[in-house]
């Protein structure tokens, strides 16, 4: 190599010098892949929680856009952080034959952790994707926090009146689907009369709703009523499916 070329290398950009393997092993390992790993792994729930926290104001494709951008960059700087370490360490072992050992074992970590990476990458996106619909049971503790900021999002500007006689206290999301648990102010004397009269409305209503509701439907989900009087008791409650919409 020439002396222009060396000169050429060294001006290159940092991020050049990385993928070409020309940053000594030793940062690129501890700081690009230990380090900067370890704050993006960290930043990465806290991002789906904003997202989660903000779900109402979201539609369901925004909501996986983000989740797969926020995914996407991750999964880009680590391949690229993967790479790196990798051919730094074969440099390495070149100009210290002697320390071999140590770029073979860094070789072997970049290769568990590339297989490792790419098994959760497609487990965890496939667990985002679908969390505008998730369990408050969720088995992790990122899952649960991701579920509570939803809920605090849905309702955080309930109880609220949505009518002259309606007011809706609480939403609530599960697998099953959504439920909603509101309490009518005026007396109610036919209550069969009235929920069958609701059922009707409400049908129409969400059968006639946007594209994302209609989605969750044709998916399996239920949209549940639950009724209170004023006295907190329950008047009764309805299901809606997709069968309810007229085909």
């Amino acid at each position: 190599m020439t002396e222009i070329e060396i000169t050429r290398r060294q001006s290159d950009s940092l991020i050049v010098r990385l993928w070409r393997g020309d940053v000594p092993l030793a940062v690129t390992y501890w700081v690009f892949g230990v380090v900067v790993g370890a704050i993006l792994r960290l930043a990465l729930p806290g991002v789906t929680y904003l997202v989660f926290a903000n779900a109402k104001n979201l539609s369901n494709f925004d909501v996986s856009a983000i989740l797969y951008l926020a995914w996407g960059v991750v999964s880009a700087y680590f391949i690229f952080v993967f790479v790196a370490i990798w051919r730094s360490a074969a440099k390495y072992a070149k100009l210290k034959p002697d320390k071999k050992g140590r770029a073979i074992l860094a070789q072997i970590v970049v290769f568990l952790g590339f297989v490792s990476f790419v098994s959760n990458v497609g487990i965890q996106m496939s667990r985002d994707s679908r969390k505008a619909l998730t369990t408050e049971s969720s088995s992790s503790p990122d899952e649960k926090m991701q579920y509570q900021a939803m809920m605090a999002g849905l309702n955080s500007d309930l109880p609220k009146m949505i009518d002259a006689v309606t007011r809706l206290n609480k939403i609530n999301i599960d697998r099953d689907g959504i439920q909603y648990y509101e309490t009518i102010t005026v007396p109610v004397t036919d209550k069969d009369g009235f929920l069958n009269r609701l059922k009707v409305s409400v049908s129409n209503s969400l059968c006639k709703s946007n594209a994302n509701t209609l989605d969750l439907m044709r998916n399996g989900s239920t949209f549940r009523y639950y009724y209170l009087d004023s006295d907190n008791r329950l008047i009764g409650s309805l299901a809606v499916t997709e069968h309810d919409c007229p085909s």
